[in-house]
């Protein structure tokens, strides 16, 4: 196992200390309370949390559009400790908010007595709020298997796929026929990267191969796309030299890795995003620890790195409304949030309160961001209510 893999797994193997698994229904807790305001421009969801049990957040998606008389819908997932029989093992959990008021949803976790089973959900992305995808993985004793699951607006269903043992760490909708997922196969690290696509009926591997001298390594973090390119990141290796950032977009028919302007070939990367036309990633400067870290993609002129004027910390997640509005959070030091906001030409920090931290980030089409995470071992959902971009 790298050291990539160690610390960028750190948040999400947690589940591998315990164990997962078969078929428990799909639950329902009533609306939270809405809103508890903090000392900046963001506020705090209050939302319900199972009485007693430690709750994670990984990512979140946002559907629908107000300005076009949609109801947005904002989408969390992750995973909560439970006690099962008296021993700790780990649970499937969403959140449903509309407006600031959320409600907990259950998919089915997969299950093998006797032995300790753990499931968690990685990510999750959609095409409208009845049309949601959330992936992950169900771990039984050391042997894990990727899940993949969908909501049709009422009911959260298991849906098979091929990968029988590993896991999925990012998926990305387009499209009801048209989804990406993307993670590892295999138990022990180095895994076999791996990349799915939805086309409508059935999962299906897309072959990932980047050629050159750079061998995928181990495996993928996350995907976005566009409907035309999908762009993928994760890691490569020459030979038995050290790993190698890797971003990679698939046209016409085949993967390639992508140059990188101003870049480290050892930075740590942890999200990517399409923001219109443009393509963005983030992460930090290198394994373990540097600056925090953003690139950019336009048209014409390709990749090249943007300066966040060297903040300490991780950036775990990234996305916009425009090229003139994009937002990205993580995390500084061992445990304060971070957030920073792009105008179109430089990043500024923006508080979003103090202990704990952000994994991901996602803005409605009328440009309101929502990040989510936690603060000691606790659930966390903010939105922003500070003035757009554009209207102050």
């Amino acid at each position: 196992m790298t050291a990539t893999t160690i610390r960028s797994r750190a948040r999400r193997l947690v589940a591998a200390m315990a164990g997962t698994g078969a078929l428990a229904g799909s639950l329902l807790l009533g609306p939270a309370p809405s809103a508890a305001p903090l000392a900046s421009d963001w506020t705090e969801i209050v939302h319900g949390r199972p009485s007693g049990q430690d709750t994670y957040l990984y990512d979140v998606w946002i559907s629908g559009d107000d300005e076009a008389g949609e109801e947005e819908e904002t989408w969390a997932v992750g995973m909560r400790r439970a006690d099962v029989g008296g021993t700790t093992e780990f649970r499937t959990w969403a959140q449903r908010c509309l407006g600031g008021s959320c409600t907990a949803t259950y998919p089915r976790d997969y299950e093998s007595p006797p032995f300790n089973t753990s499931n968690s959900l990685q990510s999750v992305s959609g095409t409208s709020s009845s049309d949601v995808w959330a992936v992950g993985y169900a771990r039984i004793e050391s042997t894990t298997a990727a899940t993949t699951h969908h909501f049709d607006g009422t009911t959260w269903t298991a849906v098979p796929n091929p990968v029988s043992s590993g896991a999925l760490y990012g998926v990305s909708a387009i499209a009801v026929d048209d989804v990406w997922a993307v993670g590892a196969e295999g138990s022990f690290a180095p895994q076999a990267q791996v990349v799915l696509h939805w086309n409508g009926t059935a999962w299906s591997r897309v072959p990932f191969t980047v050629g050159g001298d750079c061998v995928p390594y181990d495996y993928l973090r996350d995907v976005a796309a566009d409907g035309r390119r999908p762009v993928v990141i994760g890691e490569c290796r020459v030979g038995a030299g050290p790993t190698e950032s890797m971003i990679a977009t698939y046209k016409n028919g085949r993967w390639v890795r992508q140059p990188v302007a101003g870049f480290d070939t050892d930075a740590d990367l942890s999200a990517v995003a399409w923001v219109g036309r443009q393509a963005w990633v983030s992460g930090s400067t290198f394994v373990g620890g540097g600056d925090t870290l953003t690139a950019r993609w336009r048209k014409g002129q390709g990749w090249a790195a943007v300066s966040t004027g060297g903040l300490d910390g991780n950036l775990r997640g990234i996305a916009g409304a425009s090229r003139r509005d994009v937002w990205a959070v993580g995390l500084s030091g061992c445990c304060y949030r971070l957030a920073l906001h792009w105008d179109g030409e430089s990043w500024t920090p923006d508080d979003a309160g103090e202990f704990g931290f952000l994994e991901s980030v996602a803005t409605s089409a009328s440009g309101v961001p929502w990040a989510v995470g936690q603060k000691t071992a606790k659930s966390l959902i903010i939105r922003y209510d500070g003035p757009l971009a554009g209207t102050g």
